[in-house]
């Protein structure tokens, strides 16, 4: 198991597109939060900070996700706020770079 935080443009660069691939089939968790209570008391607090984990050896049929949370003690009780994001809706949203949408809810994939 890989666990590691990021800021949320990181994925999205299509530099890394090579390394990101491989992550979507294996990809178990994302947690997006906002440094809006200023975690990282040196960064800027609108800026979006990422905690993915990705699964040895898994294989990735939907990713657990949380975006744009404010509190990171949400992190703990992560379950209450899963939104779930299949590979297909990865795949639909971004064929070319499979860059995931950040959505706090699922109308956004019913509209697809």
């Amino acid at each position: 198991m890989l666990v590691f935080v990021f800021g949320v443009a990181y994925p999205n660069r299509s530099k890394l597109r090579g390394m990101r691939n491989p992550f979507l089939d294996q990809w178990d968790w994302i947690f997006g939060i906002i440094n809006w209570n200023k975690i990282f008391s040196a960064v800027y607090y609108r800026f979006k900070f990422c905690i993915a984990i990705v699964q040895k050896g898994g294989q990735t049929s939907e990713i657990k996700s949380a975006f744009s949370r404010y509190f990171i003690g949400e992190w703990e009780n992560a379950e209450k706020f899963v939104m779930p994001y299949s590979r297909l809706q990865v795949e639909k949203f971004s064929p070319k770079s499979k860059s995931l949408l950040e959505t706090r809810t699922q109308k956004v994939f019913e509209k697809f």
